[in-house]
Formats: C-alpha cells, sequence, structure tokens
C-alpha cells in the first residue's frame, strides 16, 4: 500500500501538472497503530533538517488522536487516510487535522436508506466498547431514533467488551434481542464477529427470519484456532459488510497495477508484489491524501501565501472536492471526507459487491448482482416475525369471536336504541299530532271595536294573515273597497288578529293537522306567530299576533312617517331574514309574498304573515266583492312563471325572491309597484312585467337613490332575466347576505314625525 505515495507524486507532476517549481520529497516512519510509536516518529521526524511540511498519515485513530495534537502545536498540516475517531472532527481541538477516507459515525444515514427500501422499522444494534466502535454505534443509533421521517427506531441496543464477553452471555443477549427486532447491526472486529456469529449458529439464529450487518469484514475473519472454522463460515453466509467505497473501474484496476510496481521503490524496502496479491483498500485514501496536500499548496502558492503556515494551507483543504483515485473527494468544514460506501455480500467463502451508498448525494444504488441472505435465500427477511412482534398481525381464533360477539351484540344494540328512538320520537310526533296545541275555542274570543292603543278599527293597521293594508286602494279577500273588516280579538288576555275564513266547515284530515302543527312550531323574530285556529263550526278562524302598526305597505305609504335610509334597510333585512327562515323550514316558501303581507309590530321589527296552510286555507268561496283591477293588482308581486299556473307550480322559492325584489322597490321608493309610472294600471304593468320590468325597476331606483343602490337591485331582480323560463338561482341566505352588506356601513336609525 505504501508505495501509492509515489503514484500519487507521478499524479501531481504528470497528470496534475502542480508544483513545477518544487521537488516533492518524503521520509517514512512505522506507526505500527501504537500511540508511543506514533509519537516517537512525529518526533524524530520534525527534528530534520532540513524541517518537513506536512504528516500524511497515520492510519491508525491512536496515532491520529494524539498526534493530531502535536501537528497543531507545530502548526503542520496532517492529512490522514484512514483514522475513522468522530472526535478528530473537532477543529477546536485538531485545527490542521484532515482525512480522505470517511468516517463510519455518518452510516446512520446509509441504513436508513437500507430500511426504507426493505420496509424494516426497527434494528438492534449490538456495540463493541472499542472506542471507534462505540462512537459509531452511538452515532448511528442517534440518526435512526431522530430520523424525521419517523416510524424508524433502534429497538435494543447492547455493548461487549471483547474478550470479556463470554459466549453465554452473547447468546443470552441474542435471545433477548430476537423478541423486538430481527435486523442486526453488529459494530466490532473481526475477531468479535466471529463469536458472535457462532453464537448466533448455535441458538439456530441463522435463517430467512434475520439479517446481520458488519463493518470492514473479509472471509478471513471467519477462520480462528477453537477448530470451528466450519460452523463459523457457514454462520457468515449471508452476511452483508459495510466498508468505504472502492471504484470498480479499469482506471482503478491501472493504479493498483503501478502500486504493485512502485514497490520496490518506496523507502529501498525492495518489497515485491506478486501481479495477483490484493492491494490494500487503503491505498487509494493514501493517494488521494498525497493530492489534496499538493492542491491546496499550489492554490496558496497561486494566492501569494506561505505553504508552511498550517492554518492557513487547512483553508484551501477543507470545503473543497476533486476527483481521487477512490472516487469523488468531498472535503467539509470539518476536514471529513463525505462518507462513501459500499455493501458486500458474504456469500460460498466470498464476498460479493452488491450496493453502493454515496452520502454527498444521498444515493443508495444496488449492483445486478444476486443478493442472499441468511438461510441461503434471495428474498430480503420481513425484519419482524410474521405475526409481527406484539402478535398486531395475527388476532387468535378466541379473540377473532370475542371480537365478533362483541361487535355483534354492539350492532344488536345500535339499532334497538335506533328502533326505540324512532318508535319514541314518532309516538311523541303523533300525541303532539293529535293533542291539537294549535286548536282555539271561538268562545274564548272576545271581540272588541277598539284596539289597544284605543284608535278605532277603521284606523288602525292590518296585522292578520291575509289582511291588507288601509292606506292601499287595493283589497285582498276581507276587504271592500273603502271599508276595513279588520277583526280584533282578546284571546286569554292577548291581543290578536283574526282571520275568517269564507268556510263554514274544516275536515281536519292528516294532512291539515300536520299543516297546523308545522305552523304552530315555528318561532322566528321575523315571522309573525300563530297562536292558533278555531274549527268549531261555523267558526273557521286563524288567530295571528296582533302587529299595533299595521303592514309594511301602510307604513311606506305614510307620508308623515320619515324613514331615514338605514330604516328603510332594516325592513329590508327583516323581510330578507323571514323569507330565509321560512325557505329553510318545512314550510318551503310563502307563495304570495307581498307588501300588505308583512306587518310591524310596536318596536318596529318587520314579520311576515300569511304564510303556510294551503289545504287548510283550501275550499273557501269565490270572494264576489273584489274586482278584475284589484286581481291583477295582486298578481304585481307575483314572479313571471308562476302567472300561467298550466306551465308550472304556482309558487316557488324563487317565486319569493322576485316578489321580494318588488317589495325592496317599495321600500327604496315609498310607493306601489311601477309608481313612477302614473299612467299605467294595474292591467297594463302586468302585462309589461316579461319584457320591461326589470329595466323599469332600476331606472327609477338609480333615478332616486343613485348607482349605489344598482348593485343590491341587480342582484335581486337578475333572477328575472330569462330565456325560455331558465331563471338564474339566487337563495334566500344569499339575498340576505348582499342586503346586510349594504346595512352595515350605516350606524343609525332615526324615524319623525
Amino acid at each position: 500500500m505504501a508505495s501509492a505515495l509515489l503514484v500519487a507524486f507521478d499524479t501531481i507532476k504528470n497528470d496534475l501538472n502542480l508544483l513545477p517549481d518544487y521537488n516533492l520529497t518524503y521520509d517514512w516512519r512505522d506507526s505500527e497503530c501504537d500511540t508511543g510509536a506514533t509519537l516517537r516518529s512525529m518526533a524524530d521526524l520534525q527534528a530534520k533538517t532540513p524541517p518537513i511540511h506536512a504528516f500524511i498519515g497515520p492510519g491508525c485513530s491512536v496515532g491520529c488522536m494524539p498526534g493530531g495534537y502535536l501537528a497543531a502545536h507545530w502548526d503542520n498540516p496532517m492529512i490522514s487516510f484512514g483514522c475513522g475517531e468522530a472526535t478528530l472532527s473537532d477543529k477546536v481541538q485538531y485545527p490542521t487535522f484532515v482525512r480522505t477516507v470517511g468516517t463510519y459515525a455518518q452510516t446512520g444515514k446509509f441504513f436508513l436508506k437500507i430500511m426504507e427500501e426493505y420496509n424494516w422499522d426497527r434494528v438492534a444494534i449490538l456495540s463493541s466498547t472499542e472506542s471507534l466502535w462505540s462512537q459509531v454505534a452511538s452515532f448511528v443509533k442517534d440518526e435512526i431514533d431522530n430520523a424525521k421521517s419517523g416510524g424508524y427506531m433502534v429497538s435494543y441496543f447492547q455493548v461487549f467488551s471483547p474478550g470479556v464477553t463470554t459466549d453465554e452471555q452473547f447468546r443470552s443477549v441474542f435471545l433477548s434481542a430476537r423478541e423486538v427486532a430481527h435486523v442486526f447491526i453488529l459494530v466490532g472486529y473481526g475477531s468479535s464477529i466471529r463469536q458472535i456469529m457462532l453464537s448466533l449458529h448455535d441458538l439456530d439464529m441463522i435463517t430467512t427470519q434475520y439479517a446481520y450487518f458488519t463493518f470492514e469484514i473479509t472471509p478471513e475473519n471467519c477462520k480462528g484456532s477453537d477448530g470451528r472454522d466450519e460452523d463459523a463460515c457457514e454462520a457468515f453466509e449471508g452476511l452483508m459488510d459495510i466498508a468505504n467505497y472502492i471504484p470498480e473501474t479499469q482506471e482503478y484496476q491501472r493504479f493498483e497495477d503501478k502500486v504493485r510496481q512502485k514497490m520496490p521503490e518506496f523507502a529501498d524496502l525492495g518489497y515485491h508484489m506478486q501481479p495477483d496479491d490484493k492491494v490494500d483498500l487503503y491505498a487509494g485514501f493514501l493517494h488521494d491524501a498525497v493530492v489534496l496536500y499538493a492542491l491546496a499548496v499550489h492554490d496558496l502558492i497561486t494566492h501569494g501565501g506561505n505553504f508552511t503556515d498550517g492554518r492557513e494551507l487547512m483553508k484551501h483543504m477543507t470545503n473543497r472536492s476533486f476527483e481521487g483515485v477512490s472516487g469523488p473527494v468531498f472535503i467539509d468544514e470539518n476536514g471529513d471526507r463525505a462518507l462513501s460506501l459500499q455493501m458486500k455480500n458474504f456469500h460460498d467463502g466470498k464476498m460479493q459487491r452488491v450496493a453502493n451508498y454515496f452520502r454527498h448525494s444521498e444515493k443508495l444504488e444496488f449492483t445486478n448482482s444476486s443478493m442472499y441472505w441468511p438461510g441461503g435465500t434471495v428474498n430480503a427477511p420481513k425484519g419482524r416475525p410474521d405475526c409481527g412482534f406484539d402478535n398486531e398481525f395475527c388476532v387468535s381464533p378466541v379473540v377473532w369471536k370475542l371480537a365478533v360477539y362483541v361487535l355483534s351484540a354492539f350492532i344488536a344494540l345500535t339499532i334497538c336504541m335506533a328502533a326505540l328512538l324512532i318508535y319514541y320520537r314518532r309516538k311523541a310526533f303523533e300525541v303532539s299530532l293529535q293533542s291539537q296545541q294549535w286548536k282555539v275555542s271561538s268562545a274564548d274570543v272576545k271581540f272588541t271595536r277598539k284596539p289597544p292603543d284605543g284608535r278605532s278599527i277603521i284606523s288602525m293597521f292590518s296585522g292578520s294573515f291575509g289582511e291588507v293594508s288601509l292606506s292601499s286602494k287595493i283589497f285582498d279577500d276581507d276587504e271592500l273597497r273603502g271599508q276595513v273588516f279588520t277583526n280584533v280579538a282578546i284571546y286569554k288576555s292577548t291581543v290578536v288578529a283574526v282571520k275568517k275564513l269564507r268556510k263554514t266547515h274544516a275536515h281536519l284530515s292528516r294532512t291539515i293537522l300536520m299543516e297546523l302543527k308545522e305552523v304552530y312550531d315555528l318561532q322566528h323574530p321575523n315571522i309573525n306567530r300563530f297562536i292558533g285556529a278555531s274549527v268549531d263550526s261555523p267558526n273557521i278562524w286563524i288567530l295571528t299576533q296582533y302587529c299595533n302598526k299595521g303592514s309594511l305597505q301602510d307604513v311606506l305609504n305614510n307620508e308623515k312617517l320619515k324613514l331615514d335610509w338605514m330604516f328603510q334597510m332594516s325592513f329590508a333585512s327583516d323581510v330578507a331574514r323571514g323569507m330565509c327562515f321560512l325557505h329553510k323550514s318545512s314550510i318551503g316558501c310563502h307563495g304570495d309574498l307581498r307588501s300588505s303581507k308583512c306587518v310591524i309590530d310596536s318596536r318596529w321589527v318587520c314579520k311576515i304573515t300569511d304564510f303556510g296552510l294551503e289545504k287548510f286555507k283550501g275550499g273557501q268561496k269565490a270572494n264576489s266583492y273584489i274586482g278584475l283591477d284589484a286581481e291583477y293588482h295582486r298578481l304585481l308581486w307575483r314572479a313571471p312563471e308562476h302567472l300561467d299556473e298550466k306551465k308550472s307550480s304556482s309558487r316557488s322559492q324563487m317565486g319569493d325572491v322576485y316578489s321580494y325584489g318588488i317589495i325592496l322597490q317599495e321600500i327604496l321608493l315609498r310607493g306601489l309597484p311601477y309608481c313612477r309610472n302614473d299612467f299605467m294600471e294595474a292591467k297594463s304593468a302586468f302585462f309589461f312585467i316579461f319584457t320591461f320590468q326589470c329595466q323599469i325597476i332600476l331606472r327609477d331606483v338609480c333615478d332616486v337613490h343613485g348607482p349605489e343602490v344598482i348593485v343590491l337591485m341587480t342582484v335581486v331582480l337578475k333572477r328575472t332575466v330569462f330565456d325560455d323560463r331558465r331563471f338564474d338561482k339566487l337563495s334566500a341566505s344569499h339575498l340576505q347576505s348582499q342586503v346586510n352588506s349594504v346595512e352595515v356601513s350605516y350606524n343609525t336609525c332615526v324615524i319623525t314625525m
């Protein structure tokens, strides 16, 4: 191996053309991988004249650690080709130390790649207490346990003392370890690994269930002097060994040939190597150590520096890369080479490379060679028992039966509880339905000609189902031209509005009972509360909450009331909230929404009235007092798609949205629909709806309130723009949010008389 230094001299001078004005010389000493021999050799070399400029080596950590201190003291660089001790990375203690071999302390990433490749989530580590190997094991353990990807762990960690730990102790260790791991990383020298593999052989653990990884083991390591070489070499079969990467290229083969040829020249020792003699794998690292030194000296001289300044020279050796004979060389800021590994497989007494790993790129590359695992299989072990370490992949029949019984009982109990709940809810519903909580006795209703505020009935506002405004010249079912038949009564000390239906009998079918119940159950601040109904023939009445401010139409048409913009938007918001609630309820929609169907209570809260009860209110006699113009006027709030009842349903949520748009116009203009077109009668306006409704309303509102209102009106009335009666969709909840967005910019509300 030593002649690799001479090969490096040739590379520097001939191939790289470095330091042409300098002669490269060397002086050799044997460190013997011993601390004392290393320090004596360094002292002798330092005392020579002329003085040396750098130490190449030693190759053992026992020499590098104390030698590195001396080199730093003398300000000489020390470039090692084999020391793997992790503490040598400390630049405070070893400021002039650098190495061209990767340290096995960096192998944690490699094992994570292996675990990821074979879907293993846990490993066991058995490490020698020797300084080098204990550091390697500790670093690997920390790397695996702290992996960011998660799910990986070292489930068993144990140390042993070479030459002290007995075979019985090893067997005891593995009996415990195999309960929590089936993949083992064995960290130690060859003699210790042989003892461990024999213990595994005795425990019958050289099987397809297990995998074993070692460091720098050779086929010769299975041989010893205890007469068990056959068992040991058999136990080594399937072993995966980790070592520093060496290229398998023709260039590297030529390098090995040069090492053999120049061996006799080295130090005039006259040692000859045969063509088939194996070149030590550290020869390439020795070669690259000399090249690294020459590159740094060349750079320093080029920049006008002094190459005898060891610390300055170190700046040109760290954080650099070059293509070495041992492969790509990356030296980091700590003077460590980025680790490159080769994984070899022990099979038939030989070591065959099966994978390479490069730390700088974090790539794990497999060769085309077959991989043989313990037990002779080519399939990687699962890394766990078939049923898992905690029996998580297998469940005993007893557990299965118990699980089935428990699950069945749970399902049966759930079904029974669900059935009981459904039964109870249905029964409770039927009881509530038949209890007829809404039912009012006509004898308990006391009519009065004076409302609570002292005004006459003729002058009060409408607040009942189906009642229209007094100030309007258009009349509803209970009105005649010029007369009002609004009914106010006292029911159980409560003032109510009473609507008398034009029929004398009411058949309470289940459908009608459900109608009455769902209306009775409705509660919302913007819905006029349904008090009850009388079905005592001939008094078929509907009772609702009395709202003493009258209808929205009356308030808007009363010129004595001065309503500011915020007050108007408050009415619009109330109607939108009430309509949104109706649309989300079982009622579904109003169907005949108008400003006269919106009443106002004493707190100036606007509420929607006269909703639902379609079947209950059905069957009434025709109102002979309502004229044709009044009928057309009632239709001015109705959506175009509901004007022709033969082709579509006469009520829908989208129809309510249209009606709300007309109400919104009334609020903004404070007049009846199309009040800006006095020349137009109700019948003409009715026929005018299909083509010009949206444009007329928008133009009128814009004339009065300006362009800031046009956005809201466009949102509301855009669903009226149609093609073949296919309408855009605009929900009540969306409409409510649009109204709120307009209302939110104001924070005051004033009403004056």
